[in-house]
């Protein structure tokens, strides 16, 4: 199992990941997984534009999944940051990215996870 660091643009925020990609039972976890899932950075919002769960606008990114399967992050094997001498700041918890769709984190130092995922930094 190996983990890669994704940039994302020169906010200094980076998702370190290691990918378990499945269709309906999780194989062993690969690099090829990754590349297969065809995960990308989809949009991100410092400044927040629109309202998560708890009714508040605040900093979010999105990662889409361009494949015609589910994808499966395993919770401890994904993290996201905005330090890039942390990588691991806040750990992911499970969570699937349906075939052809997103997972939208919110960055708004809250550090929880309510109905979505509020990681204890910000990107603004």
């Amino acid at each position: 199992m190996s983990n890669r660091i994704v940039p994302l643009i020169s906010l200094a925020v980076f998702v370190s990941c290691s990918l378990d990609e499945t269709a309906a039972v999780k194989p062993e976890i690969t690099n090829d997984g990754i590349e297969e899932a065809k995960l990308v950075i989809n949009e991100l919002s410092p400044g927040g534009n629109i309202e998560n769960e708890l009714g508040n606008k605040s900093d979010w990114f999105e990662i889409y999944n361009r494949s015609d399967k589910d994808v499966y992050l395993t919770g401890g094997e994904w993290s996201v940051s905005d330090d890039l001498d942390e990588p691991t700041k806040y750990i992911l918890p499970d969570v699937m990215i349906a075939s052809n769709g997103y997972l939208i984190i919110w960055c708004d130092g809250k550090n929880r996870r309510a109905n979505d995922i509020h990681t204890n930094f910000k990107l603004s």
